[in-house]
């Protein structure tokens, strides 16, 4: 819609003002001189984990030195690292975990690293890291969407280290007034997320009419998620339509959360219409055997999934939480959380509706084509490097 171009129009201008002013207060780097290094605690699927990979990516692609630190554990994304990543695992034990930092002080001199860019949870060791080599840049890339119902007081030591941070990175407008509401740091941005353009490829797929219609959550089984509410709203959908099928992709902690999750498909009896695949690599490829995408989150920043949605063509039903409605921009529908009747009421408009899901999934992929491509990522994010 026209409004919401002119409100990106305004923010995109007044982040490039307070870009240039961030520059003006601090000591500029050219990025031939830039040794950047993504930290992240693990490399199991998520969405701050996939941005971490991500941007590593893209930095190496334009001739910029390129690093990333898992600081806990490796998981499945490592194998989606380019080759020209240098990667260190710190394999970091404990609560503070000394033999782990130790290494990455190691690792960050020899590299002559100049930036660390700690995703989420990893504000903990970018900060010991920035305390002992001080002359580092530390970005914090808030990726927590849920964090906008939280105090500082919840979090002192994110709090105190804010101090240290040259620089926040906020996935939502939410998350940004937070930081400058709770923390410590006068350079706060809002960048919207992007996939890479090798991943937007995506064609819309035709389901036959006799066809079983298949639809997808990409989500980690945890409780901010909200899979509950969707089987709920599943099983709404199933007593009208038996031709439905709904798969789960995403890690599955084997906790007291995910045995909730599957004792509730087994008290709903819908064994045979719901899959729990787990944690997958590919996701593009396997995004494309499905005909509908959904997100059921309570609470979100700017979800990597949805944009992967966009980026495999697909239509969404997706709640109103954290950017989602922003990056949707009437190319999907949008139901309010923690709400089965109306979630359900939104997948069956678009199984029922053939016409209408190509019609969505054509202008999504279009919109995120346009707003979350890595082109455009990366030129924000290189001054703020600077």
């Amino acid at each position: 819609m026209p409004h919401v171009a002119k409100i990106g129009d305004v923010h995109a201008r007044a982040r490039n003002r307070a870009i240039k002013e961030h520059r003006r207060r601090n000591d500029c780097i050219l990025p031939s001189r830039m040794r950047i290094v993504q930290l992240i605690d693990s490399l199991h699927p998520g969405g701050a984990e996939r941005m971490a990979v991500n941007i590593a990516n893209e930095l190496a692609g334009r001739g910029i030195a390129s690093h990333l630190i898992a600081t806990r554990e490796e998981g499945i994304l490592k194998d989606t690292l380019s080759p020209k990543v240098s990667y260190l695992h710190a394999n970091r034990q404990g609560k503070v975990g000394m033999n782990g930092i130790m290494r990455m002080r190691a690792f960050l001199k020899e590299q002559k690293i100049t930036h660390i860019h700690a995703h989420s949870s990893s504000y903990l060791v970018g900060g010991i890291l920035k305390l002992l080599l001080p002359e580092v840049k530390l970005i914090w890339h808030d990726h927590y969407g849920a964090r906008v119902n939280s105090k500082a007081s919840d979090y002192r030591g994110l709090r105190f280290l804010s101090r240290r941070f040259n620089s926040i990175i906020a996935v939502s407008e939410p998350l940004k007034k937070w930081s400058q509401r709770e923390l410590n740091c006068d350079q706060v941005f809002y960048f919207a997320n992007f996939v890479q353009s090798n991943d937007l490829k995506g064609n819309y797929r035709k389901t036959e009419s006799d066809e079983v219609v298949k639809i997808v959550c990409l989500a980690n089984l945890r409780p901010d998620k909200d899979h509950e509410n969707l089987i709920r709203a599943f099983k709404i959908c199933v007593e009208s339509n038996q031709n439905i099928e709904l798969s789960l992709i995403g890690k599955v902690a084997n906790d007291d959360y995910s045995n909730k999750i599957e004792e509730l498909i087994n008290e709903l009896d819908l064994n045979e219409r719901i899959v729990i695949h787990g944690e997958q690599n590919n996701i593009q490829q396997l995004l494309h055997a499905y005909d509908i995408a959904i997100l059921s989150s309570r609470s979100e920043g700017l979800p990597i999934a949805l944009l992967e949605y966009g980026a495999a063509a697909l239509p969404v039903v997706c709640t109103d939480v954290g950017q989602c409605k922003d990056v949707l921009n009437d190319c999907g529908i949008i139901v309010p959380s923690e709400n089965s009747e109306a979630l359900s009421v939104g997948l069956m408009t678009l199984v029922d509706n053939p016409d209408l899901r190509k019609t969505l999934a054509h202008q999504f992929i279009a919109q995120v084509l346009s707003n979350h491509g890595s082109d455009s990522y990366i030129r924000q994010l290189l001054p703020l490097y600077q």
